[in-house]
């Protein structure tokens, strides 16, 4: 039998091999031990590019579109492709999209060179604008004055005639985006929605209140956000309305969702 020297140790190999063994299990095993005590988990953070829907019929006619389900434009097909290519390295493991057709596109066209079953997830939907809906941009503050100007000044105490409470698109947007973390721990998710949905979605990414909505802006149609949230359904927002693959002439700078509003007389 050959004798071997290793550190201390002297003996034949099975011996050696039987003596490694032994210690590397005590090894392990004191190692395991510590992580427990410490409390140590392996964080599994789930990540969500979470991309508003490409250009609409309604966002090129500048009507307020809310839960109507318009069709896609010219514009908003090209914006498609050149989505697709944008993420065409990037592999999803799952997709999540709202109901609504212009939202559905948008998430296959995420997926189109890695391609995952599209999820139908009602929490993601735009808010329902009530008697907005179908409205030209233009002329609902000379119907609507008041709730116009909550729109623009007041957000988060916004709520269109006969839709919904901007304070209950924030709660669904949280809901829907931890159930997507849930379902997908330490995963990479597309997730397609709609404008105002999302700047909820970043108000709460951001840790902030409701009330501070003011504070974040909404994204371009197919504008990238990326955000993590981890298995306590805490949320760390990446990055906000990356449109570094759309030609300028895509982007509506000068159709942002606000109100023109009348001035108040002093």
């Amino acid at each position: 039998m050959p004798v071997l020297a290793f550190g201390n140790f002297r003996g034949g190999v099975e011996d050696f091999c039987q003596n490694f063994y032994q210690k590397e299990r005590r090894c392990v095993r004191g190692f395991l031990l510590w992580m427990k005590r410490k409390e140590w988990k392996t964080k599994m953070k789930t990540t969500l590019y979470l991309v508003r829907h490409c250009q609409a019929m309604g966002n090129r006619n500048r009507c307020f579109q809310g839960l109507t389900d318009t069709q896609i434009s010219e514009d908003g097909q090209k914006q498609l492709d050149l989505l697709s290519v944008r993420l065409r390295n990037t592999i999803f493991d799952a997709a999540y999209s709202s109901p609504l057709t212009r939202a559905r596109l948008t998430a296959e066209a995420m997926v189109r060179f890695h391609p995952v079953p599209v999820r139908i997830l009602p929490g993601l939907v735009e808010i329902n604008a009530g008697e907005w809906e179908g409205q030209s941009w233009e002329t609902i503050p000379d119907r609507w004055p008041r709730e116009a100007r909550d729109w623009n000044e007041r957000p988060w105490d916004c709520c269109p005639p006969g839709g919904e409470p901007m304070r209950q698109v924030f709660a669904r947007m949280q809901a829907a985006l931890v159930q997507i973390a849930r379902e997908n721990p330490g995963k990479t998710v597309a997730v397609a929605s709609h404008g105002c949905a999302i700047r909820n979605a970043v108000c709460w990414a951001m840790g902030k209140p409701i009330e501070e909505i003011g504070d974040c802006d909404f994204a371009d149609n197919t504008g990238i956000t990326r955000l993590e949230i981890d298995e306590n359904g805490a949320p760390t927002l990446l990055c906000f309305n990356d449109i570094s693959h759309l030609p300028e002439e895509m982007i509506q700078r000068r159709h942002r969702p606000y109100f023109v509003l009348p001035e108040v007389d002093a």
